[in-house]
């Protein structure tokens, strides 16, 4: 019988993810470094397995507080999924967003990244709702900071549009963007 590699990753994934929770960095690094170096083994249909372990690489440096070890990581697996950019186009997206999570709000470089995932998400809507809203939400959050409240109100509505599609009403999500959206329009 073949060895379910892709469920053994999975796992893998879950239990660095786990140990990440507990703050117990140097085990959570170990499983989330193993997740990333076996999903880079199995087939490409696990490609969402490889995306989630870039995330939590990265997310375990930004906690450790090496957060350019951690955008420079993203930037080398967007670099290599950039050779291939038709095939790639949703982990291209799901990459430069977590780039954007990871630049502070007062670098120009956050709303590059979140534009050009945005640009690749709107074509490919249907696929990605979660990660389109989270995107247009991080944008408006963006704008309302630098006090362009049009462009927040527009990103923050189209934010709720779809996260509306999503969750149930009340949940925290929504309540979160309505907040948003009161806030700028207070503003």
């Amino acid at each position: 019988h073949p060895c379910p590699y892709e469920a053994i990753t999975q796992c893998q994934g879950i239990i660095g993810n786990y140990y990440l929770t507990l703050k117990d960095y140097n085990t959570a690094e170990d499983y989330c470094c193993a997740t990333f170096e076996m999903s880079n083994r199995i087939s490409l249909n696990a490609d969402h397995i490889r995306i989630q372990s870039i995330k939590a690489l990265a997310d375990l440096y930004n906690k450790r507080g090496m957060k350019q070890r951690a955008i420079d990581f993203c930037q080398e697996q967007l670099f290599i999924y950039e050779k291939e950019p038709f095939e790639n186009q949703i982990s291209i997206a799901n990459i430069l967003i977590t780039i954007g999570e990871l630049y502070d709000d007062n670098n120009d470089e956050k709303i590059r990244v979140l534009d050009r995932a945005l640009s690749i998400l709107k074509k490919n809507i249907h696929i990605q709702y979660a990660a389109a809203a989270d995107c247009f939400f991080m944008i408006a959050e963006y704008y309302h900071k630098r006090n362009v409240d049009e462009k927040a109100f527009d990103h923050a509505m189209r934010a709720l549009e779809i996260r509306r599609k999503i969750y149930p009403n009340n949940h925290s999500i929504l309540i979160e963007t309505q907040c948003l959206i009161d806030a700028i329009k207070s503003s």
